[in-house]
């Protein structure tokens, strides 16, 4: 179907409306679909493994976001990343290993991804985890685990 056809198409049966108030409204349209996928969610993630962990005392995780399939290469640059406990931020954007209560560490998962390595998770650690990560448009995405630490004598 060449445009031509396609208007005569959209015009059909309009009751005397012209060729350029159906182009108009066929373009109004093509125009709010496009914006509705581009606004849609510019800036998505979605926190892997999940909103929720139980593990036990003395083990270790990752955690990191994954840009949305729709978002496609909108968070592949990330500027900034970050986690917090509590009231406490912890800048990811360096290799430093931190240490969190007596023993846990917590280092940067990988420079290409925001997330986080856990080692060691003691009890203490039971809390919200919230992960930030700012893209190279200041887009920034904010995700929250509930981990829940589990004792090894429970486990056995």
């Amino acid at each position: 179907m060449n445009p031509t056809q396609f208007l005569a198409f959209v015009s059909f049966g309009m009751s005397g409306r012209s060729t350029t108030t159906a182009l108009l409204r066929v373009g109004g349209f093509v125009l709010c679909c496009i914006l509705t996928v581009i606004i849609r969610d510019v800036h998505g993630a979605t926190l892997y493994p999940a909103d929720r962990l139980s593990i036990v005392e003395g083990a270790g995780f990752l955690m990191y976001l994954v840009p949305d399939h729709a978002v496609g290469d909108s968070m592949e640059v990330i500027s900034r990343c970050s986690l917090t406990l509590r009231d406490q931020s912890y800048n990811l954007d360096t290799d430093k290993v931190y240490t969190i209560g007596q023993s846990t560490t917590v280092q940067r998962f990988s420079a290409d991804v925001c997330g986080i390595r856990v080692h060691n998770v003691r009890a203490s650690s039971e809390t919200a985890w919230t992960i930030t990560a700012l893209d190279d448009r200041s887009n920034q995405v904010n995700h929250t685990m509930t981990l829940t630490i589990n004792s090894k004598s429970a486990s056995r």
